[in-house]
């Protein structure tokens, strides 16, 4: 049972892994319509 336990675990840790990969290629793209957006508010204040 333990080593189904820890295949599980490695499973996870590695869809973590793949995540995170994403998310660091996400997150970018993310920020910059962010502060594209923000611009645009910005503009709108002024």
């Amino acid at each position: 049972m333990m080593s189904l336990k820890v295949n599980i675990f490695i499973d996870l840790l590695i869809c973590f892994m793949n995540n995170l990969k994403n998310i660091q290629t996400i997150l970018p793209a993310l920020l910059v319509l962010n502060s594209n957006e923000r611009a645009n508010q910005q503009k709108y204040l002024w």
